[in-house]
């Protein structure tokens, strides 16, 4: 049976509509620094801009692997679009902080596309590593800051960065807590949060203020993966002063390697 031309026509738009969301969905879902800077961009069109929002963060992925024996590598894959001038004061730089007694130095990685379709990769040599308490007379640390400046940052720039902070040795032999956000200053458009462990890790989550996220859990040669997808999520303000340790204001994933108080008191 032949279709009617017009027919034909309006499935081939369809085919053609459908492509490019699913391109478009695809960009959020694969590998830092995947995407060609035209198809990132189209993606990037398809997300509005806030009002009087400074930036827009189009993805903010982090992905936390445990080994055997609890040593943590956290890696953070951001894609943000600068809206303002303010914006480009306000998010001109990529940088981390790190410890190097059980901590190895952050490898940063970054490009910035302008508004002229041109590609600007991060100068490794304009990074620098400074001790972040050095005038603190009265605080003894070797935590330090290690980032730079991001390059030909304009409003309408949308920048990408990859963030890997990979621990040497367990912070703490019992078992850590971490807390990680999914809100921020400004609107983010998808969020996702990925836990990788060996069984043998005794890894545990808990979600706040999320009722709509998608909790996909799956389990490959002794290792447990979760992986937490949030949709978009409006801006939030600052935490307001004096607030009670206790009260959960924004949507947030905590989880822990450890299996009981006691066993952390007495380590």
């Amino acid at each position: 049976m032949r279709l009617p031309f017009r027919v034909l026509t309006l499935l081939q738009l369809l085919l053609f509509c459908f492509a490019i969301q699913l391109s478009a969905t695809d960009i959020w879902d694969g590998p830092a620094f995947s995407a060609t800077p035209e198809s990132l961009r189209q993606a990037a069109e398809a997300v509005q801009p806030s009002k009087d929002s400074e930036a827009t963060v189009l993805l903010n992925e982090m992905r936390f692997s445990f080994d055997p024996s609890g040593r943590m590598t956290e890696v953070r894959h951001r894609i943000y679009r600068v809206e303002t001038q303010e914006g480009v004061r306000g998010w001109s730089e990529v940088s981390a902080q790190w410890s190097p007694w059980y901590e190895a130095k952050p490898g940063i990685k970054a490009r910035v596309l302008t508004a002229d379709s041109a590609v600007h990769q991060l100068d490794s040599n304009t990074l620098e590593d400074l001790p972040v308490h050095e005038d603190g007379s009265d605080v003894y640390s070797d935590e330090r800051k290690y980032g730079g400046p991001l390059p030909a940052l304009t409003p309408g720039a949308i920048v990408e960065y990859e963030v890997v902070l990979h621990e040497t040795a367990p912070y703490f032999a019992a078992g850590v807590t971490r807390e990680r956000p999914f809100a921020w200053s400004v609107p983010v458009n998808k969020t996702r949060m990925v836990l990788n462990y060996p069984s043998s890790v005794p890894v545990r989550y808990n979600l706040q203020l999320l009722p709509e996220i998608s909790v996909i859990k799956s389990t490959a040669s002794n290792s447990e993966t979760i992986t937490l997808e949030q949709g978009p999520l409006p801006a939030y303000p600052d935490e307001p002063d004096h607030t009670p340790p206790d009260l959960v204001l924004f949507p947030t994933l905590q989880f822990t390697t450890g299996t009981s108080w006691q066993k952390v008191a007495a380590e």
